[in-house]
């Protein structure tokens, strides 16, 4: 995939996902978690440095991911249609309440990260399964994608 191919894919995400879309970015050198509408794209760092990216909303998944960093990038976009089948599962997030900062969660672990909610304490991420059926009927997960963050409390 080109520069200019992984660029088109991002905005074209943007705009089909809708103004609740979300970023979430594993690169060699940070994580990124954003609202896209907090995000200002660097699509040269991106494309550069990342290695696993996602924009996600209700409406469905731009996963953009390589095995390794100079590999080239392979895309997958997921819309809901109707008439899929899927298993939503709602995951707490690792977050130490006791070491909140002001705009960040930290990781038991010790890592520090933003999340575009403001109540960390029982925080979840909210996650999509993707059902198909075999030739005899059995359901199998086919993929997965992120949905949303859910704020504390809800």
């Amino acid at each position: 995939m080109t520069r200019e191919e992984f660029e088109s894919k991002l905005l074209q995400a943007k705009s089909d996902l809708g103004a609740d879309a979300c970023i979430l970015a594993q690169c060699t050198d940070e994580l990124i978690i954003e609202e896209l509408s907090e995000y200002d794209f660097d699509f040269d760092e991106l494309f550069r440095h990342g290695f696993d990216i996602r924009v996600f909303s209700e409406k469905g998944e731009l996963h953009l991911f390589r095995a390794s960093i100079n590999k080239d990038f392979i895309a997958r976009f997921a819309l809901d249609d109707a008439g899929k089948d899927y298993i939503d599962q709602c995951q707490f997030l690792d977050i130490d309440t006791s070491k909140l900062l002001q705009e960040s969660a930290v990781a038991t672990g010790g890592g520090e990260y933003h999340l575009p909610i403001s109540n960390f304490k029982d925080a979840k991420i909210k996650i999509r399964n993707l059902v198909k059926y075999d030739e005899v009927g059995r359901a199998y997960v086919s993929d997965w994608r992120i949905v949303n963050f859910i704020e504390g409390g809800k």
